[in-house]
């Protein structure tokens, strides 16, 4: 009976300890998981900050090339206005050559 007794306390006390023991190990493996997410998280947050510089950089970029391209855009419209105004020039001087020419002409034939 004794024996009974104490294999029921022992069963006893092995049901809880094992009881305890499998909490622990889903406690343990819950903790895990929240460590795994967590790890994760981080790592997608600094792919997300990797990318996002990235996105920086190459924003930085677009817009230095598109001042590039206004500068030269913006050279090249100087360049053709200082061709303009001097072809501009040119055209009044023939202009008053044409007159001058033709006066001379008109003189000539009045003789």
């Amino acid at each position: 009976e004794k024996f009974k007794t104490l294999s029921n306390k022992e069963s006893k006390l092995l049901d809880q300890q094992s009881q305890q023991h499998e909490r622990l190990d889903e406690e343990i493996k819950n903790v895990l998981s929240l460590t795994a997410f967590e790890e994760a998280k981080l790592a997608k947050g600094q792919l997300d900050e990797r990318q996002s510089t990235e996105a920086v950089k190459s924003t930085i970029q677009s817009g230095k090339q598109l001042r590039e391209q206004h500068s030269k855009l913006q050279k090249q419209k100087e360049r053709l206005l200082r061709e303009l105004k001097r072809a501009e020039a040119q055209l009044r001087n023939s202009k008053d050559e044409l007159s001058s020419a033709t006066l001379t002409f008109e003189k000539l034939q009045m003789k």
